[in-house]
């Protein structure tokens, strides 16, 4: 708000309806009213398909989104904030940031990596996004099952369960 000269602003957080959302929503809400003197946050929870629809409309001011991968690479993270990604929803656009993911796509091995760790932090140092967290799960399974395995990318399937 310094950089803007305003001392007072009042910004819209779009969540999807969910449990978590509204509460993951009213929580940003109540830390960047207390931490920003002069802000207000609203809040508008609305079913998930009418959130995308505005996510790709880019009609909201912040924007409570979430990802999940399907492949084990810290790539399918970082290329969210791309240039020219369809879901870089705010149209965010850094060339160092661009620039590193592009190497790192002629890359392999321990060489990739490095550089995919500093587009990773140029994008945290600039903030093309910011991630509040990882959801996971606490399971308590029998000793006398079997079968059961979870992996970083999917759950148990049930149907290999056995008893021992």
């Amino acid at each position: 708000m310094k950089e803007t000269g305003k001392t007072k602003v009042t910004l819209n957080l779009l969540t999807d309806d969910t449990d978590d959302d509204k509460h993951v929503g009213a929580y940003l809400q109540s830390v960047m009213e207390k931490n920003f003197k002069g802000l207000t946050v609203t809040t508008t929870s609305i079913p998930h398909a009418q959130h995308v629809a505005r996510d790709f409309a880019g009609t909201f001011e912040l924007n409570l989104t979430g990802w999940s991968t399907n492949l084990l690479d810290a790539s399918d993270f970082l290329d969210l904030a791309a240039k020219g990604n369809t879901v870089n929803f705010t149209g965010w656009n850094d060339t160092p940031f661009n620039t590193l993911l592009a190497k790192a796509a002629t890359q392999t091995g321990l060489n990739r990596y490095n550089t995919l760790m500093d587009a990773n932090q140029r994008l945290m140092a600039v903030k093309g996004y910011i991630p509040l967290y990882q959801p996971s799960q606490a399971k308590l399974v029998s000793k006398d099952v079997g079968g059961l395995k979870d992996t970083l990318l999917h759950g148990a399937q049930y149907k290999y369960a056995y008893w021992k």
